[in-house]
């Protein structure tokens, strides 16, 4: 779950830094436009590129901001307010994320995503006692040889760490290498 997420925030970045790089390289290169001010204002940002406003973007959106370059006409000092403000809100929300999945794991609270096999869900005294010989007969008859083509995938449900922990070991000395 985590890899997917990061694959996701990292693409969700790409986006942002693509989409707020369009806009200041247009308007730098465009300047303000003739009701804001009257006159045409050329850009005093300097020799400036895509790669060059793409590197500033990124400077920008991690709240560094060396102050090798800066934007000067108006619409793109507008984009650069918001290229902070979303910047920051995103890095938020992405590491409030992140920290979520991560306690959900040292919890045992992760989440079970739906495969093409059946699923069986574990719930109750079993899982929160975890008593060995009961657990043990499950697994043997669940994950039997002759149902090889059937085995389902098995939903743990416990609050407990060290149930979780006692299963997770259990798991694995009971389970042939094909089922695990």
């Amino acid at each position: 779950e985590i890899v997917q997420h990061l694959v996701r925030m990292a693409f969700r970045f790409l986006a942002f830094v693509v989409c707020f790089a369009s806009f200041v390289l247009i308007f730098e290169v465009l300047g303000d436009p003739l009701r804001l001010h009257g006159v045409h204002i050329t850009t005093g940002m300097g020799q400036i590129d895509y790669f060059t406003v793409a590197y500033w973007i990124i400077e920008t959106i991690s709240l560094v901001g060396y102050g090798d370059f800066a934007p000067k006409t108006v619409m793109s000092r507008f984009v650069t307010i918001l290229t902070m403000i979303s910047g920051f809100a995103v890095f938020t929300f992405e590491l409030g994320k992140i920290l979520s999945i991560i306690d959900k794991g040292k919890r045992g609270a992760g989440s079970y995503s739906a495969t093409s096999r059946e699923h069986v869900v574990l719930v109750g005294g079993g899982v929160q006692n975890l008593d060995e010989t009961f657990m043990t007969a499950f697994l043997d008859e669940l994950y039997h040889i002759s149902y090889r083509n059937a085995w389902p995938d098995l939903v743990l449900m416990t609050t407990g760490h060290e149930s979780l922990t006692k299963a997770r070991d259990l798991f694995g000395h009971n389970l042939g290498r094909e089922a695990r």
